[in-house]
């Protein structure tokens, strides 16, 4: 019976050129091993050793159509992890820049209404928030801790009043700043860690891909050969790579020139190599955090140009997956970055099979 391929789901493309070609190959193991077998035994039987047992070749066909499916769904799994890893770093960067969004304005009427009951600048003075308050999140974590630890200090004392109709409630104040920092420091963190688990994934899947067309090419040149011994060469032609393929495959991967003297279909019009497709792996220089990945959006600096605080908080990486878009900040924000997955890798049809 033919192998029953379900319909991948949040696959990039870089494995779905892989899976096409690679399902000809188990279902055609599977279709036609009982009527290859019938035509192979009689000519294997012919230089078969004295006293020797005819090999099962239905059984092997069959052995080898299920080691390709078993290696596409562990190539399919490893691009699967990847994807969740991703979106798991895009989900917590959306509640990084929502909790910015609210501590920004916070920050803002802090710095107003102190200046207005103590003199302009005061605030700055004092509680370090200045008139320009920066985008970056690292800064505004760094601030907003600032804040809170220097009005809940026992020996905190407000300057004298210049205005006494001005409200001043600092207990409010810190009741507003205290559960946005509690959240974005966890967040922060935590895309620390998603992004080191985006890296790790994105490792596993081209180790996964290049496993994958090890024994796709092999088992395919394999199945090659028993169906031109049994003289079935038009399904061994199936199984040889397209024309349009052959000039992009890596030396030493083997294949049909089209002689009749056998071949694998390559997948990946590329080799092992295109596992490493620039398109779909993270840049891993990060000079905030050499265990990160690069930060475009400078998650790793702060937004006056000076790095962050140490806590270990590193930027964002990779690249936009599935057509998504980068949350837009505003103005000179610092919270768009791309985000990271790249699940729509550049196109190519290597190694697709005949009809």
């Amino acid at each position: 019976m033919p192998i029953q391929k379900q319909p991948a789901t949040l696959v990039s493309r870089e494995v779905i050129k892989r899976q096409r070609p690679s399902l000809d190959v188990a279902a055609s193991a599977h279709q036609h091993a009982a009527d290859v077998a019938l035509s192979l035994e009689p000519v294997i039987a012919q230089g078969l050793p004295e006293g020797a047992t005819l090999p099962d070749t239905e059984v092997l066909q069959l052995a080898v159509g299920n080691l390709v499916k078993l290696h596409e769904d562990a190539m399919e799994a490893a691009d699967d992890a990847h994807f969740t890893s991703n979106s798991e770093l895009n989900r917590l960067r959306l509640v990084r820049d929502d909790v910015g969004d609210r501590l920004y304005p916070k920050l803002s009427e802090i710095r107003d209404t102190f200046d207005a009951a103590y003199g302009v600048g005061t605030c700055q003075r004092i509680l370090g928030i200045g008139v320009r308050i920066p985008k970056d999140p690292l800064t505004v974590r760094r601030m907003t801790a600032r804040v809170v630890q220097r009005l809940t200090a026992p020996n905190f004392e407000p300057p004298p009043r210049r205005d006494d109709g001005v409200a001043v409630d600092v207990a409010q104040w810190v009741g507003a700043l205290d559960p946005d920092l509690t959240l974005l420091t966890a967040t922060l963190q935590g895309i620390a860690d998603a992004k080191r688990d985006v890296v790790r994934t994105q490792e596993a899947k081209n180790l996964a891909v290049e496993e994958f067309e090890r024994v796709y090419g092999r088992c395919s040149r394999f199945l090659e050969a028993l169906y031109e011994v049994a003289g079935r060469d038009y399904l061994a032609a199936r199984l040889r790579p397209s024309t349009h393929s052959a000039r992009s495959r890596p030396a030493g991967a083997g294949g049909s020139t089209g002689d009749g003297s056998g071949g694998a279909s390559d997948p990946s019009s590329g080799g092992a190599s295109d596992s490493s497709d620039p398109s779909d792996s993270s840049d891993p220089s990060d000079p905030s955090d050499p265990s990160d990945p690069s930060d475009p959006s400078g998650d790793g600096t702060s937004g006056d140009g000076s790095s962050g605080d140490g806590t270990g908080e590193p930027g964002d990486t990779s690249e936009p997956q599935n057509g998504e878009t980068p949350p837009e900040g505003d103005g000179a924000s610092s919270y768009g970055d791309p985000p990271g997955d790249d699940r729509s890798s550049r196109d190519g049809r290597g190694g697709t099979v005949n009809a």
